[in-house]
């Protein structure tokens, strides 16, 4: 009797181990995948090779991102984004401005989970260089939902306004 109990308890911790371990792993991908969308969203290398003035321009401008978050984000987030013109916004702070921005830190401080759904808090550094070779670190704060479609994919992104805010 002992040795069938002591044989239920321990497979009962493995299988609470295991668990663990895939909502350990479901995080970490998670964080990956939003450290890789956000440095793809707001790095400008060369703000004097972009331009946005023309819809042919504007089109060339999409395709080229959605091909960067094809395995990132799902269909519907591609769908904001164009929506609310964010990387037109980033492009057009950039170029306005005279600014290339590196991505120089990603720290999520809160991390929610529920069966289908992983939302990330996170902390977003930011290094403005304009051309004058000065430059700025500025910290903005977001929120992320991924859902697991065909994989973990970013369905929404909320709370980042910047660079645009420099516009005024």
């Amino acid at each position: 009797m002992k040795k069938k109990l002591l044989f239920v308890l321990i497979i009962t911790l493995i299988l609470q181990l295991m668990a663990c371990s895939h909502k350990d792993s479901r995080i970490e991908s998670a964080k990956n995948i939003s450290n890789e969308y956000l440095s793809k969203l707001y790095t400008i290398d060369d703000y004097t090779q972009l331009d946005y003035n023309s819809s042919e321009k504007l089109d060339e401008l999409y395709k080229e991102y959605v091909q960067k978050f094809q395995n990132l984000v799902t269909e519907d987030m591609i769908e904001l984004i164009k929506a609310n013109r964010e990387i037109t916004l980033i492009v057009k702070t950039a170029i306005e401005k005279e600014i290339n921005i590196e991505v120089i830190g990603i720290e999520f401080n809160q991390i929610n989970e529920d069966e289908d759904k992983i939302f990330l808090n996170f902390e977003l550094s930011l290094k403005l260089i304009y051309s004058d070779g000065t430059s700025e670190t500025v910290i903005k704060n977001g929120a992320l939902q991924l859902i697991d479609n065909d994989g973990l994919k970013i369905n929404h992104c909320k709370g980042i306004n910047y660079p645009f805010e420099i516009l005024d």
